[in-house]
C-alpha cells in the first residue's frame, strides 16, 4: 500500500503498481474509497449531493473548484503539472508558483534544490532571481562556482562574448570573425551538398534507414531517393495538398488536409488508402506514429490504430489547438495558443484523460530523453524532459528576424531550421547541444547562400543532416 497520497486521491486497491489510483471526487468513490453515490447524483467536495454548491463546475460527475484546484485548473481537464519535491498550485484558473519540500526552492513552476543551484551550471544562482545558464550566448560561461558562471570550456574560443566552437560555427569558422556560406567542418567553409534537384517544391521530409522520403507542395507528390544515390522516385501523385508525413517498417502515413483525412499505403508505392477521417469538421494537418497507432491533429488530437478502425478522440476540439504534436512512450505532447498569442504546451496520455500543462511554448520535435519547443516572442528554444517534468530554457536566443520553421534531434544535438525575411540576417541551420552542461553553446552550421533562401524541412540519421531549400534536397555530414 502507498504510504501518503495527494489530497483528494486513495489508494484504494492497496497496490503499489498504480499509486494513488483512486479520485475521490467522483461519485464511484465520493469522499473515501467505496462510497458510491446513487444514480443521478454528484460527488460535492467529498459528499453526494443533486447538484454541485456554488463555485463549482460539474465535470463527469465530479465537481470541481476550476479557480482553485491544480487538478482541474481553468477547466475540467487541465491540470498543472506536477514537480518534483513539491505540489502544484492553483489560484484564479491559473497555475501558480508550486509549494516545494524543504531544501527545494520554487523557480518557474519547478522546485530546484536550493544547494545545487549554487554549483549547477544549468540553472546557476545564489537564487531564482538569479538563475541563468551558463552556456547562454552573449556570455562566454559553462562553469558555475558559488552561484556564479565561469569560463568556456577547454576546445571553445570566446567570439563575440559567447563559448564557440570554431570548427563548426558558419560565422566563426576557424576563427573569430570568419564567415561562411554553406557549412563549416574543421575549421574550414564547405558547402551544403546538393543530393538530388528536384525541379519542384520540396516541404517536409524525413527518413528511415535505407531513404529520404518528402512532400513536394508543387505536384502534392510523396516521393523518396535511396540514400545511396539515384533517381526520386514518385510514391504517389495529385494527392489532397499533403502537409506531413512519418514512416515505420512498411508503410508511409501522411495528412491530406483537402481530403480532409489521413492516408497510408506501402513504402514502395502504390495507391494511398484512408485510414482516418477527419473528426471535429477540423483540418488533419499533422500526425505522429509509434509501434501500434497514428496520432493526428484536426482541430483535435485523435488515435486511431494503424490497422484502421474507429478514432478515439483524446483530446476534444479548440478553438485554441495549434496543430502540433509530438509522442513519447506514454504521452501525446500538443500546443494551444490563446486569442493573446499566448503558447500553451500540454501532455495527456495516449490512452486517454485529463490533459497537464507543462509550460509555454511551441512543439519543435521529439529528441531521445528530452522533448524540443520553441517561443516565437521571445525566440527561445526550451527543452522539457520526457517525464513532464517543468522546463529550462537551453542555451538559444534566436534574433527575432529569424523563424524557427522546422526541427529535427539525436542523442547529441537538436537541428533548427530558421528562416528570416530581412535579407541583412541569414537564414540556415542551428545546431543546439542537448546537454547545455557540456561546455558548448549552440551553432550556426549552415547558412543559405542567398537570400531569400532557406530551409524549409529537417531530418537526421546517424550520419547527415538532411534538409529541402528551394528545389533541392540537400545534405551535410553532421
Amino acid at each position: 500500500m502507498v504510504a501518503a497520497c495527494a489530497p483528494g486521491f486513495a489508494d484504494c486497491n492497496g497496490s503499489i503498481a498504480d499509486g494513488c489510483e483512486a479520485d475521490l471526487r467522483v461519485p464511484a468513490n465520493c469522499g473515501s474509497c467505496g462510497h458510491a453515490c446513487s444514480a443521478g447524483q454528484v460527488c460535492n467536495g467529498g459528499t453526494c449531493a443533486s447538484s454541485c454548491s456554488a463555485g463549482r463546475v460539474l465535470c463527469n460527475g465530479a465537481c470541481l473548484d476550476t479557480q482553485n484546484d491544480p487538478s482541474s485548473c481553468g477547466g475540467c481537464t487541465k491540470a498543472c503539472a506536477l514537480p518534483s519535491h513539491g505540489q502544484p498550485t492553483c489560484s484564479a484558473g491559473q497555475c501558480g508558483a508550486p509549494v516545494c519540500d524543504a531544501g527545494y526552492t520554487p523557480c518557474n513552476g519547478a522546485c530546484l534544490d536550493a544547494t545545487a543551484i549554487l554549483s549547477d551550471p544549468f540553472t546557476c544562482g545564489a537564487s531564482c532571481a538569479t538563475i541563468t545558464a551558463c552556456v547562454a550566448p552573449g556570455q562566454a560561461r559553462t562553469t558555475c562556482t558559488a552561484g556564479v558562471c565561469g569560463g568556456c570550456s577547454p576546445g571553445f574560443s570566446v567570439c563575440g562574448g559567447a563559448c564557440t566552437d570554431i570548427s563548426y560555427d558558419v560565422y566563426n569558422c576557424g576563427g573569430c570573425g570568419k564567415s561562411c556560406l554553406g557549412a563549416c567542418r574543421n575549421g574550414v567553409c564547405t558547402a551544403g551538398t546538393p543530393v538530388w534537384q528536384t525541379g519542384m517544391k520540396p516541404t517536409y521530409i524525413t527518413n528511415d534507414a535505407l531513404y529520404v522520403y518528402w512532400i513536394d507542395a508543387g505536384t502534392n507528390s510523396i516521393l523518396r531517393a535511396a540514400k545511396a544515390g539515384g533517381a526520386p522516385q514518385v510514391l504517389a501523385a495529385g494527392q489532397a495538398g499533403p502537409s506531413q508525413l512519418a514512416v515505420d517498417a512498411t508503410s508511409v502515413y501522411f495528412t491530406a488536409p483537402q481530403a480532409p483525412a489521413v492516408m497510408v499505403m506501402p513504402k514502395t508505392g502504390g495507391t494511398p488508402q484512408i485510414l482516418a477521417l477527419s473528426q471535429s469538421n477540423g483540418v488533419p494537418d499533422t500526425l505522429a506514429i509509434d509501434a501500434t497507432d497514428v496520432y493526428f491533429s484536426d482541430g483535435a488530437i485523435n488515435r486511431v490504430s494503424k490497422a484502421g478502425g474507429a478514432v478515439t478522440t483524446l483530446v476534444p476540439p479548440s478553438l485554441y489547438m495549434d496543430g502540433r504534436i509530438a509522442l513519447d512512450a506514454t504521452s501525446v505532447y500538443y500546443t494551444e495558443v490563446n486569442p493573446n498569442a499566448t503558447q500553451s504546451l500540454y501532455r495527456v496520455s495516449k490512452a486517454g484523460g485529463a490533459s497537464v500543462y507543462i509550460g509555454g511554448g511551441l512543439i519543435g520535435t521529439v529528441g531521445p530523453g528530452l522533448l524540443w519547443n520553441y517561443s516565437v516572442a521571445p525566440a527561445v528554444i526550451f527543452a522539457f524532459p520526457i517525464d513532464g517534468a517543468m522546463p529550462a530554457a537551453l542555451p538559444l536566443v534566436v534574433s527575432p528576424a529569424e523563424a524557427i520553421v522546422s526541427m529535427a534531434a539525436d542523442a547529441a544535438y537538436a537541428w533548427a531550421a530558421l528562416s528570416t525575411a530581412d535579407p541583412m540576417k541569414s537564414s540556415g541551420i542551428r545546431r543546439i547541444p542537448a546537454d547545455p552542461t557540456c561546455g558548448e553553446a549552440p551553432v550556426f552550421v549552415y547558412q543559405s547562400p542567398a537570400f531569400p533562401g532557406a530551409p524549409a524541412g529537417i531530418t537526421v540519421d546517424s550520419t547527415y543532416v538532411y534538409w529541402t531549400e528551394g528545389t533541392t534536397i540537400a545534405r551535410m555530414l553532421k
